[in-house]
C-alpha cells in the first residue's frame, strides 16, 4: 500500500453529516439560557407558590385533625396526638416555619414567612400565614378529638 491509496479512502464525515451535527449542537446551546433562567428564578427567595402554601396547610390540617390536645403559644402551635407524639409548628430563623415531632426531625415546611399565628375560634383552630411578598393565607381546621388549652 502506498500513501496515495490511503489518502483516497472515503472514511471521513460528509459535509451533510457535519451540518446535521452543527444544527443539533446549535439547538441545544440555544435552549440552555432559558433553562438556566428558569432554575435561577425558582431558587430566588420570595418565590413561595400557592402550591407550597396549600401543601403546608394540608400537613397542618392533617395533624390538627389527629390531635387530642391543641396548645397555642405566641410563635408556635403544639399538637399532641393520641399516641403521645408531640408535633410542634413554629417560626424558626425569623422567616421560616418548621415542624418537628417529639423534638426531633426539624422539617422546613414554609419559607419567606413574616407571621405564623394560630388561635382558637369556637372549637376551631384558625391559622394565618403572612409571606414576605405581602400575601396572607388563612385556614380553619377542626380537631377530631381535641382538648383546647
Amino acid at each position: 500500500m502506498n500513501i496515495a491509496s490511503l489518502l483516497r479512502t472515503n472514511k471521513g464525515f460528509t459535509l451533510f453529516e457535519m451540518l446535521i451535527v452543527l444544527m443539533i449542537l446549535l439547538v441545544v446551546v440555544s435552549i440552555i439560557p432559558f433553562i438556566l433562567t428558569t432554575v435561577i428564578e425558582q431558587t430566588k427567595p420570595g418565590n413561595v407558590t400557592e402550591q407550597e402554601v396549600a401543601v403546608f396547610f394540608q400537613y397542618l390540617a392533617r395533624d390538627v385533625r389527629e390531635a387530642v390536645l391543641v396548645d397555642f403559644n405566641q410563635d408556635h402551635l403544639v399538637l399532641t396526638k393520641g399516641n403521645e407524639d408531640v408535633i410542634r409548628y413554629q417560626m424558626w430563623n425569623e422567616n421560616r416555619v418548621r415542624r418537628n415531632v417529639n423534638g426531633l426531625g426539624h422539617v422546613l415546611m414554609l419559607e419567606d414567612v413574616v407571621m405564623f399565628q394560630c388561635d382558637e375560634m369556637e372549637a376551631v383552630v384558625h391559622c394565618i400565614v403572612e409571606l414576605e411578598n405581602g400575601q396572607s393565607y388563612e385556614k380553619s381546621m377542626i380537631p377530631m378529638l381535641k382538648v383546647l388549652e
